[in-house]
């Protein structure tokens, strides 16, 4: 007796291990049991940011972008860290350590700390 149990005829087996289960997917398609699979209604939630424009002038970008070029970051992320920090200093609400309040939620970390 296999150490298989189908779940209805030829459906999709019930595994007992995980090993089980990827050894039989390493051996067998999805799509020979998609006429057992159901449509599902699934709603994704988009990023918890707010897309903004503002009036900077000409100069002040091309200082920003020299910086971060220097630094080896987008400009728009330097910019956000940078308000980032400014928020912290007038408004501290984040946990210090937090990824937000080190820079590596950016990908970057703010000169002088690790």
């Amino acid at each position: 007796m296999s150490s298989k149990k189908k779940a209805k005829g030829k459906g999709i087996p019930r595994f007992r291990t995980l090993e089980e289960e990827s050894a039989y997917w390493d051996t067998h398609s999805l799509a020979d049991h998609l006429d057992e699979c159901r449509p599902v209604k699934m709603r994704f939630q988009g990023p918890t940011k707010h897309l903004m424009s503002i009036r900077i002038d000409l100069d002040l970008v091309q200082r920003i972008r020299s910086i971060a070029e220097r630094k080896g970051v987008p400009y728009q992320t330097l910019m956000q860290q940078w308000l980032l920090e400014r928020a912290e200093e007038e408004a501290p609400a984040l946990q210090p350590g937090s990824a937000y309040a080190s820079g590596h939620a950016y990908g970057m970390v703010r000169e002088g700390k690790p």
